[in-house]
């Protein structure tokens, strides 16, 4: 009987658990009465699965409590390895960009280096201009002072100083500028009239080409011929001189004020056609660029030039030169300003002579106005004396 009472609440307690016996099988023993003893062994049992029950959730806790803790360490390992791996993405970022700034910065400054270089370097263009600028600027100084020399000579031989043809007399100075024609600008009728041998420039001193033909003469045969030509476009001969016994006399004291009067003016006249000779002789020694220009424009090349050729040779420079056309599209913005700079000083130095050949040109023009109020006031050919009260 104890057998079998103990037998029963094993039964139970392993259906308690879940667990099911192997093979061994176990035959119920006959129903019986349910006692006192059975229900105290129920509830030790069911205690025994209820204790079994809160150990199994306990260990279930543990795990995954253990589980939780480990997937947070990991994640958290993740994220902060995450974390420095933004950290040290924006690290590097930042010194690319800073590299690439200070490239940038280096590059730019280079930049700016080479172009403040550019805008500074003198071009061939500027040198050539500035050279050019110098030997015009020496023409003209050279051709002042030429224009003086042939205004002294000229002034002496229209007044007939001591020493010039007139001096002894009108006769003289006519005798002197035909032998001087007959020598040098013999023609065809002066040849047939026995007078010469015709020359290679006949009638030369009257042709208006022996000035105006060339912007340089032909050294000092182009020079002697372009003076006796203005010798006899202005004063062929000069009147004879007033002087001796002559000049003492009443009469020799009125005509010495009109003789005055018309040497002014014939000086006045020469002067002009003078500075036209000086600019055309020959007084600069070319560039290297003003030949080059010569040579481009199928002239002759020279070495010596004149005031007015070394001002043309500059000018059509900038017209038609391919050269110089080259240069000025490839030279920076500061040459070129620099370029267009030295051609307003070159037009401010060509007004400048334009005005000095219009105070000339003004000079000639009062003259003449002069002349005609002169003129105008011819007195009557017979005029009373006035009466004057005597104090």
């Amino acid at each position: 009987m104890k057998a079998r009472r103990i037998m029963r609440p094993a039964l139970l307690a392993a259906g308690a658990t879940g667990l099911i016996l192997g093979a061994t099988v176990l035959t119920p023993q006959r129903a019986r009465a349910f006692g006192l003893g059975d229900i105290v062994l129920l509830i030790q049992a069911v205690q025994t699965v209820g204790t079994d029950v809160t150990t199994m959730q306990n260990a279930l806790s543990g795990k995954l409590q253990s589980v939780q803790t480990y997937i947070n360490n990991q994640l958290g390992d993740g994220f902060t390895q995450l974390s420095n791996y933004m950290k040290g993405q924006v690290g590097a970022t930042q010194q690319i960009v800073d590299a690439s700034n200070q490239a940038n910065a280096i590059v730019n400054r280079q930049m700016a280096d080479a172009q403040i270089v550019q805008q500074h370097v003198v071009t061939p263009q500027t040198c050539d201009s500035l050279t050019n600028g110098q030997s015009i600027v020496a023409a003209g100084n050279q051709a002042a002072a030429t224009a003086a020399v042939i205004a002294n000579i000229q002034n002496a031989r229209d007044q007939a100083q001591p020493g010039t043809p007139s001096y002894n007399g009108m006769a003289q100075g006519i005798a002197s500028i035909n032998k001087l024609h007959y020598s040098l600008y013999c023609s065809a009728n002066d040849a047939s009239a026995g007078e010469c041998q015709e020359t290679a420039t006949p009638d030369a001193d009257q042709d208006a080409d022996s000035i105006l033909g060339q912007s340089t003469f032909d050294g000092q045969t182009g020079l002697n011929t372009a003076n006796n030509f203005a010798t006899v476009l202005i004063q062929p001969v000069a009147p004879a001189a007033i002087r001796g016994s002559q000049l003492a006399s009443n009469a020799g004291q009125n005509a010495i004020i009109w003789r005055r009067h018309y040497n002014a003016e014939m000086s006045l006249a020469r002067q002009v056609v003078s500075d036209i000779i000086a600019q055309r002789t020959p007084t600069v020694t070319l560039t290297t660029a003003q030949r080059a220009e010569l040579a481009a424009e199928g002239q002759t090349v020279v070495t010596t030039a004149s005031w007015l050729e070394a001002l043309e040779l500059d000018a059509n420079r900038r017209e038609s030169n391919i050269q110089w056309h080259a240069n000025l599209v490839a030279e920076p913005p500061a040459s070129v300003q620099r370029e267009i700079a030295v051609e307003l000083a070159q037009s401010n130095y060509i007004a400048v002579a334009q005005y000095r050949l219009s105070q000339q040109t003004a000079m000639i023009e009062a003259s003449l106005l002069a002349d005609t109020a002169q003129h105008q006031l011819q007195p009557p050919s017979s005029i009373p004396i006035p009466t004057v009260a005597s104090n």
